[in-house]
């Protein structure tokens, strides 16, 4: 109440970003994500991974699309799949639990298309950022897979047209909230608070104020990394953690689908993704 105005001017923010930014880049990537798993062309897209996701992953073979989806199209994707398939039974919980920590990427349309070409106006950066967003993820999911069991054979896919969609509009939904909660920070300063207590850490403002707008809301976190000029190995550290943000959406899906995830462990292996995302810009730049 105190701080409407500055409420009020973080949902306008929030609109322009995600009509500008989030439903531009990402929705027709989800669309065709949703086109793609619930046609009967997609067991036959998606067989020649069955083999690759059995004994490699150790998961079913119905996971494909969530994947590739999710480490190409976009963060909710992924998840959203997982999520639908764990509620149809075809997961178990501990299949489904390891599948989330590796089925969570930015993108092609967001790190390389967005933040690559129109934010840093380089098509390399850009698929350096994607590339290091989708491997490590990978090789987190081929550690985990070391101590579990191979599945059941299962050639089944899943349906997810209704979900991916609806996963645009919540993402939506969650930026305009963090982008008021951002600005209400500001106003009343507790962000600008945050900082200085970062700074005395041996954190620049710039560094302060960027890792916990990430922390927060990534697609304000990438605006303001590239204001700052700061090393584009901190913004593959952001996709890699992806930010409360996505955290909140995906414990949403996962509430209604029934699963009892663990927040905690998921957060820490989120933070591990982003250090090995940061670690492998490095070495594809």
């Amino acid at each position: 109440l105190r701080h409407s105005t500055a409420a009020a001017a973080g949902v306008v923010s929030g609109i322009h970003t995600c009509l500008g930014t989030l439903i531009p880049s990402l929705f027709p990537f989800i669309l065709l994500a949703c086109l793609c798993t619930n046609s009967r062309a997609a067991q036959v897209l998606f067989r020649p991974l069955s083999p690759v996701m059995r004994h490699v992953f150790r998961l079913p073979a119905c996971v494909a699309p969530a994947v590739l989806l999710g480490l190409t199209a976009g963060y909710p994707t992924g998840a959203k799949i997982t999520a639908n398939l764990y509620a149809a039974g075809k997961l178990t919980r501990e299949q489904a639990a390891r599948l989330l920590c590796f089925c969570t990427a930015p993108g092609y349309a967001f790190a390389a298309a967005y933040t690559g070409s129109l934010l840093l106006r380089s098509d390399r950066i850009g698929l350096n950022l994607f590339f290091a967003c989708a491997l490590a993820p990978l090789l987190l999911g081929l550690t985990l897979s070391r101590f579990a069991e191979k599945p059941e054979k299962s050639l089944k896919s899943t349906e997810s047209a209704p979900g991916g969609i609806k996963a645009t509009v919540s993402l939506c939904g969650f930026v305009l909230v963090f982008s008021m909660f951002l600005a209400v920070l500001h106003d009343a300063g507790i962000f600008q608070f945050l900082c200085g207590f970062l700074s005395r850490l041996g954190l620049t403002v710039p560094l302060s104020g960027t890792l916990l707008t990430m922390g927060l809301e990534i697609t304000a976190g990438a605006s303001q990394c590239v204001y700052w000029h700061l090393p584009v190995c901190i913004l593959a550290f952001g996709f890699g953690f992806s930010g409360v943000c996505i955290h909140l959406q995906i414990f949403s899906f996962f509430h209604k689908a029934g699963l009892p995830l663990s927040k905690t462990r998921y957060v820490l292996a989120r933070f591990l993704n982003g250090l090995l995302s940061a670690a492998f810009y490095l070495l594809l730049s």
